[in-house]
């Protein structure tokens, strides 16, 4: 019996779906398996899943006829499944050791939980780490249960640190939850995230279980980095948090946009930044011209920092705007002034 079921959506990322399946397959411990819809690739994705079907008993698979769209697939996931337990991974993600064992341990010792996440390492197209995506909130290096009670502060004085892709929820518990609402476009798993966490409680594993491909051309990159879509999440989430006023106050509601306006303004930034740097490895090729592009590189991130630390003091909820007036002062200098050993 599959207790805890991986569930993918997939489109021609068959350079990456080998490497997600094989650490699905170094997982050490039974009742784990596999889901992917395939979404009409145009690449070796459904030779690579015909093969990896055949090898491990625990994968399988399907594929659209034609492409149908990430929210089509995930919805189709969540319903198609029949495990206990379900966890969504993006075809270019990666599963670190203990990621199932310390997950169902985690449901284990507290059936409670509407969630379970943990750390999550950053790695690059190559599968270069970067390091942390974001750093552990909490004062504990052991297994860790926050209750409904404890969430909500969490969320307002560190904002959200569940991370997607280390995520594992009760089937049932998602699903009464209303599931993965497509109108939020890449912000619908973290707003259930948020919404379980306040109705349940959540599990917390305080270590890296998972790595996340950060890609420009992923999904909650492109749709974060539009202006457009994300003035439509932003309206979305703020009526669907003020439809639960119990779960969602108006300070926190406050505080969540002011947090997601700072966030549409830095991805749109970076994202300007890396296509700029994109178009000058093209136009300005050869030994020349490396001292123009260096020189062009440090007055573009010049500009994405001033943007940065502009964004911090007038967007950043209050509470928290001192604190990150600081840190982003002291990373400013530091990386301009280095200190001398």
């Amino acid at each position: 019996m599959i207790r805890l079921e991986i569930l993918t959506t997939n489109y021609n990322h068959g350079l990456y779906l080998p490497e997600l399946i094989e650490s699905v397959a170094r997982q050490h411990r039974p009742g784990v398996g596999m889901f992917v819809i395939d979404d009409a690739s145009k690449d070796d994705s459904v030779d690579i899943l015909t093969k990896a079907a055949a090898k491990h008993a625990w994968l399988r698979f399907v594929v659209n006829e034609q492409n149908r769209g990430i929210q089509h697939n995930i919805h189709q996931l969540l319903h198609q499944s029949q495990a206990e337990f379900i966890s969504f991974q993006a075809a270019d993600d990666i599963l670190l050791s203990g990621f199932v064992e310390q997950t169902l341990s985690a449901f284990e010792r507290y059936p409670q939980a509407g969630l379970c996440s943990g750390l999550s390492r950053l790695i690059d197209a190559s599968g270069k780490e970067i390091g942390l995506c974001n750093p552990n909130p909490f004062p504990t290096n052991d297994l860790l249960f926050i209750p409904p009670r404890d969430a909500l502060q969490t969320f307002m004085h560190f904002g959200c640190w569940i991370q997607g892709n280390t995520t594992s929820y009760p089937r049932k518990v998602l699903l009464n939850a209303g599931g993965f609402r497509p109108e939020l476009h890449s912000f619908c798993d973290s707003f259930v995230q948020r919404l379980i966490a306040l109705q349940h409680g959540s599990c917390f594993i305080p270590r890296p279980i998972a790595a996340w491909r950060r890609l420009q051309s992923g999904y909650s990159a492109t749709t974060g980095a539009d202006p457009k879509i994300s003035r439509e999440i932003q309206t979305c989430a703020v009526t669907l948090m003020r439809e639960q006023p119990a779960l969602f106050p108006e300070s926190y509601i406050r505080a969540w946009e002011k947090r997601w306006i700072f966030t549409t303004v830095t991805a749109r930034a970076d994202q300007s930044r890396e296509k700029l740097l994109n178009e000058l490895s093209v136009l300005l090729p050869g030994s020349a011209l490396r001292a123009l592009k260096s020189f062009l590189i440090f007055l573009l991130n010049f500009a994405v920092k001033f943007v940065w630390l502009g964004a911090i003091i007038t967007l950043v909820p209050q509470d928290a705007c001192r604190r990150a007036f600081f840190l982003a002062k002291n990373r400013f200098l530091r990386s301009f002034f280095p200190r001398k050993r």
